[in-house]
């Protein structure tokens, strides 16, 4: 496994200390004894890029489900459909009017 995790101390000084190692194992060092005084910087590295090939498409169904019943508790109508316009790709106004259209056929 490649380094995830830089433990550094103090980087601009001649006596410079870097533990580089996964998250997990940095910290079984420090456990370990490993002295760590003073100033410290903790760099981490990012998520991996997703993978777009793992993620299955939504349920449209099961969408639509869930959001029948966050209208039915009387979830705020623009922020539910900000939500489905991010979970969705689709614009905005075409979220925010599927949610009114769900709560005018409620009432």
């Amino acid at each position: 496994m490649s380094p995830n995790t830089a433990l550094g101390q103090p980087l601009p000084k001649f006596i410079e200390k870097v533990l580089t190692a996964p998250a997990a194992e940095v910290l079984a060092q420090i456990e370990a004894g490993e002295a760590v005084n003073g100033e410290l910087v903790l760099i981490l590295a990012g998520a991996p890029p997703k993978d777009e090939d793992s993620t299955a498409p939504a349920d449209a169904g099961a969408l639509d489900r869930m959001l029948e019943s966050l209208v039915a508790a009387g979830l705020p109508t623009k922020a539910l459909g900000d939500a489905l316009a991010k979970a969705t790709g689709i614009p905005r106004r075409d979220g925010f009017a599927k949610v009114q259209a769900m709560k005018d056929a409620l009432e």
